[in-house]
């Protein structure tokens, strides 16, 4: 993760030296060449689409965007409509898991210990069976196609901390089952 911030910071830093607007551009440039195909229409490389279903099967709306879906409904988390991407689409995937972890601090202040076990466990879960499945290789790719160092550092940051919250959320589990078979 450090060495994403730093990526961010120095190009940040570039702010200074460059016209703003040619700044915006560039991320402009880079986020259309990563993100919306473009890059990928030109060369047929790069990422096609960040949703778990074109990394793990080529399609969008395929199998994961329903699986998602349906866990997404099962806590609570109905997708805004004026959100036009797939279910499984990275930014839904991440806000199901702060999602998850809104709840598990409510139950946790009410001290529902045995809710706050089960949304731990549903994190781990999807980030294992979701996430770390398909984000990586999304990562990756970002850090091999993108131009600028923003969208490197974002990747960078990306992988770090999914990567510690894997360890934090398994930490967590282990703690808080032996606080719950101690009551």
């Amino acid at each position: 993760m450090k060495d994403g911030f730093s990526d961010i910071y120095n190009f940040l830093s570039k702010l200074n030296e460059k016209n703003t607007e040619l700044i915006k551009i560039e991320l402009a440039v880079d986020y259309a060449n990563l993100f919306l195909g473009v890059l990928y229409a030109r060369r047929r490389e790069g990422i096609i689409h960040p949703s778990e279903s074109v990394y793990l099967t080529g399609l969008l709306y395929q199998e994961p965007a329903e699986e998602v879906e349906n866990l997404y409904l099962d806590f609570g988390l109905v997708k805004d409509e004026k959100f036009k991407e797939p279910e499984d689409h990275i930014a839904l995937e991440l806000y199901f898991m702060a999602h998850l972890s809104a709840k598990s601090i409510r139950a946790l202040e009410h001290n529902e210990l045995h809710e706050v076990k089960k949304l731990l466990k549903a994190q781990k879960e999807f980030l294992e069976k979701h996430i770390l499945k398909w984000v990586p290789k999304l990562a990756q790719d970002i850090l091999q196609y993108a131009e600028t160092e923003f969208y490197r550092g974002i990747a960078k940051i990306t992988n770090g901390y999914l990567e510690a919250d894997k360890i934090l959320l398994k930490e967590l589990l282990e703690k808080l089952e032996n606080i719950v078979s101690e009551h």
